[in-house]
Formats: structure tokens, C-alpha cells, sequence
């Protein structure tokens, strides 16, 4: 057999293992910004679909502790939010004038649950408390 010969057979062999390999690769399509997402159990079962957000949800509220209390509990509307995620908070930014300023506000736990437009947050407190609580929150 000629060296020619064995090149075109061995060049053969290969195009076809790469056939077989080709419904395994990446499907076709796609647009710019999406995502290849495995779409079932089966294997090789994949599909494009739009990227999730890379940037988490954010804003801020004020809740408004009734007079004298040591636990206070308020939704607050959070478009986009859903169950399933994480939500973190922060005491936000006050003035000079605000009843409760950060430095001043006895907060022993801040938590927050996650719900479909919305976050429940709870605040416990160290002495009692009332008036408006300013917070910056973020889900992901």
C-alpha cells in the first residue's frame, strides 16, 4: 500500500469519526448574548437560551418601625425578585436630619425572604424603636 493511499484511507477515518462526533458538538443557532443550556437528562440534550441577568437586583427602602418596638416586619415591593433567590440588605444612607442614623440604630438581626415582586424584611432590635429605617438591598 502506498504512502498516498494510507494518507487518503487514515484522512477517510478521520472525516468519519468527526461525523459521528457532529451531533454531539455545539447545536446550531444561537444569538450573541446567549447562553448553550443543558435542557434534559439525556445526554447531548442541550439548547441556547438568554443569558441570566449577570447583574444582581438592587434598590433601596425605608420601613417604618411603629412607635417603641423591638421587632418590626414589612414588605416592600422588589420588582423582578423571585422566591428562589438570595436577598441581602444593608442599612442605607441617611442625613443629618433622619430620626435613625445608622450610627444610632440598635439593630441586633436584619434579614430579608425573598417573594415574587417582593422582600419581606424583619428587624430586630436591641432597644426599643420607631420611625423610618433607610436600606439598601440587592437580590441574586
Amino acid at each position: 500500500m502506498s504512502v498516498v493511499s494510507r494518507v487518503s484511507d487514515l484522512a477517510g477515518a478521520v472525516r468519519d469519526k468527526i461525523n459521528l462526533m457532529v451531533p454531539r458538538l455545539v447545536p446550531a443557532g444561537g444569538a450573541v448574548g446567549e447562553v448553550l443550556t443543558k435542557t434534559s437528562a439525556t445526554d447531548f440534550d442541550a439548547g441556547w437560551q438568554a443569558a441570566p441577568a449577570s447583574a444582581p437586583l438592587k434598590g433601596t427602602s425605608s420601613v417604618t418601625v411603629p412607635l417603641a418596638t423591638f421587632t418590626h416586619v414589612e414588605t416592600i415591593a422588589a420588582l423582578g425578585v423571585t422566591p428562589a433567590m438570595l436577598i441581602f440588605l444593608a442599612l442605607g444612607a441617611h442625613a443629618e436630619t433622619d430620626e435613625n442614623s445608622a450610627e444610632m440604630l440598635d439593630i441586633a438581626a436584619l434579614s430579608g425572604a425573598a417573594g415574587t415582586d417582593q422582600i419581606t424584611i424583619t428587624l430586630n432590635f436591641a432597644a426599643a424603636t420607631s420611625g423610618p429605617v433607610n436600606l439598601n438591598w440587592s437580590a441574586i
